[in-house]
């Protein structure tokens, strides 16, 4: 209708005056079919709403001319003289001429009113037309909540055809959820009829078009009031946000990951300002963010590499991209800091370079754990070669006692050996077989230590006791070996909680590398000795003595002293090791100390007890 009415008032001026013809025209037709019943009376008054419809459509000049058309018509078929132009009665001059002020004064009033219509009506297209122009859904309502007006987009938004919503409550097309809860959410239209002003929707809203999307929205309403300030309706714009939501939810899942990051994150300007600063860089640096924004990034770089710093600068400032580097950077005390940097440049919508993004890792540790994982594999190296020469010794070491086996079971043999001669056959083969099953006990001693099934048959010990006997058992050794033996395990009786037979293992092994690697002449002390609830057990001889770079790793497995430099033969290099497991077992331990080569060596043994201070 809106538009019909605009298209009659925007006629041409040709069709304006041709319309005020016809009017006229069909005004006089009506006149003379009244013609029967009136004859000559009232001839002007069938022409008034000819006059005032040609001025409301036509304007004042259609509106005159109509006038004129029927008051000449009027003056030659209804007044005196008929037929005739001329005026006989200067009554009916006088109501001609009241006539012709009155059609051009209702011309001049429907001009009036004419020029305000088209102008309403050319505003109110305009408004519609700039409506169903917009990239927002926009929907128009009477006072009573129903549908007048719908666009393109809200039509695709909705999934309802203008023509099929228009006189539709507007819940019925526009039905909202809370996206979280589901919930219905009040219409804000509802909202605005009822109280006036404008009102928008709450957040994470969903439209629930009529094809079965959900789409998230955000929208203002806003009443509509007319010339008397009366509530005449109300206006929707609402728009889709699913693009703006996915660009938030992954601006809010990057700002969560900066914020996450362990890694420094922060941004400058193109002259070095500090612009932002994320928690990862707090707690690297040390500096808080209101510390160090707008603060130059000159603070953590350290005064030798400023020029480093500024080259950096200048390269992203023209558009490079710096791949992570190692440099150092300072803490807020001070320190240094190894760290691993990468800088991007910052781009505005338009292109243009606006800042630099920088990220720092803190590769201290990285590096700390690089070094300690080249040490380890420079000691797995030796272990490697270490396990390489035990291998080599302990098939040596295997072979010469089975040997000597071999050898003397076959001097055995011979019927025509005398006593002498068997008899040191039998001592060979005792002495060699105990060799070898000594080798073979300590290498099942690892296996059970490896594996943690070496266990311990507690009892109280004699500390004191043990160590005597065994002292009496290497006494003929001692005398043959022709060196000095200097006992003193004292008169107290000291107690332990332990396994014998592991314990005299211990201070076997102990006494009897003394005895190996002591050169004859030489002097072995054992002591024992109370300290406090602490058993001390002192072993030291004058023999080949420990190389400094042996020293740290004399309880490690497959390592051995010099023993070539003693004549003597070597061993496994197990005794040792499975001393000291024996002992951390037992709860107590074992040191050992030397001067170095030629110089002799120490070993003492502690142990708690059951003797109380």
């Amino acid at each position: 209708m809106q538009a019909v009415v605009l298209r009659l008032l925007t006629l041409s001026l040709g069709s304006r005056y041709a319309i005020a013809v016809a009017l006229a025209a069909a005004s006089v037709a009506a006149r003379l079919a009244l013609e029967p019943v009136w004859a000559l009376k009232l001839p002007l008054i069938t022409f008034y709403p000819a006059i005032m419809l040609a001025a409301w459509l036509g304007g004042v000049g259609p509106g005159i001319m109509t006038t004129v058309v029927c008051a000449l018509t009027a003056n030659y078929f209804w007044i005196s003289p008929t037929h005739s132009f001329l005026v006989g009665d200067p009554g009916d001059l006088i109501a001609l001429v009241l006539f012709a002020a009155i059609g051009t004064l209702i011309s001049a009033l429907n001009e009036a009113w004419r020029r305000t219509t088209l102008e309403a009506a050319v505003s109110r297209e305009r408004l519609r037309t700039t409506l169903m122009s917009i990239g927002d859904a926009v929907i128009g309502t009477d006072a009573g909540g129903r549908i007048t007006l719908m666009n393109a987009v809200a039509e695709t938004l909705t999934g309802w055809r203008e023509t099929a919503a228009r006189g539709r409550p507007l819940r019925e097309v526009l039905v909202i959820v809370n996206e979280d809860s589901r919930a219905e959410v009040e219409n804000p239209v509802e909202k605005v009829l009822r109280e006036g002003g404008a009102t928008g929707l709450a957040n994470h809203t969903l439209l629930l078009s009529r094809d079965g999307r959900e789409i998230p929205i955000d929208d203002s309403a806003a009443a509509v009031r007319g010339a008397d300030g009366r509530l005449d309706g109300a206006v929707i714009v609402f728009r889709d946000i699913t693009t703006r939501r996915r660009q938030e939810q992954a601006v809010g899942r990057l700002a969560a990951v900066v914020d996450a990051s362990q890694d420094a994150i922060f941004t400058k300007t193109l002259d070095g300002t500090i612009t932002s600063w994320n928690p990862g860089a707090e707690q690297m640096f040390g500096y808080a963010a209101a510390e160090i924004v707008d603060q130059s990034i000159a603070v953590l770089v350290p005064v030798e590499r400023r020029l480093e710093e500024d080259a950096l600068l200048r390269q992203v400032a023209a558009g490079k991209r710096i791949e992570p580097f190692e440099t150092e950077r300072l803490m807020k005390d001070g320190q240094r800091l190894l760290v691993s940097v990468s800088l991007s440049p910052l781009r505005s919508a338009g292109g243009a370079i606006v800042g630099i993004s920088t990220i720092a890792r803190d590769i201290s540790e990285h590096a700390r754990l690089l070094a300690a994982e080249r040490a380890a594999r420079a000691d797995a190296d030796r272990a490697n070669e270490t396990k390489d020469q035990f291998l080599a010794v302990l098939s040596h070491e295997l072979r010469q006692p089975l040997n000597a086996l071999i050898g003397w079971t076959r001097v055995l043999r011979n019927p025509d050996i005398d006593r002498a001669q068997q008899a040191r056959a039998l001592e060979a083969i005792e002495r060699n077989g105990l060799a070898e099953a000594r080798m073979i006990d300590d290498l099942l001693d690892v296996a059970r230590i490896e594996s943690g099934k070496l266990t311990l048959d507690r009892r109280s010990v004699d500390l004191r006791t043990l160590l005597a006997e065994l002292v009496d058992s290497l006494q003929e050794e001692v005398t043959q070996r022709a060196v000095k033996l200097d006992v003193d395990v004292g008169a107290e009786v000291l107690i332990v909680s332990g396994d014998a037979a592991r314990l005299r293992q211990v201070f076997m092994n102990l006494l009897g590398n003394a005895l190996k690697f002591t050169r004859p002449g030489g002097r072995i002390e054992l002591r024992l000795s109370l300290d406090q609830a602490v058993a001390r057990v002192l072993v030291r001889d004058t023999g080949v003595g420990i190389a400094p770079d042996l020293l740290p790793h004399i309880f490690e497995r497959f390592r051995q002293a010099d023993w070539r430099a003693a004549g003597t033969q070597g061993g496994l290099g197990l005794g040792l090791a499975i001393v000291r497991e024996i002992l951390e077992l037992h709860g107590g331990r074992v040191e050992a100390k030397s001067d170095g080569l030629g110089q002799g060596a120490t070993f003492v043994v502690t142990l708690p007890t059951e003797n109380r201070p």
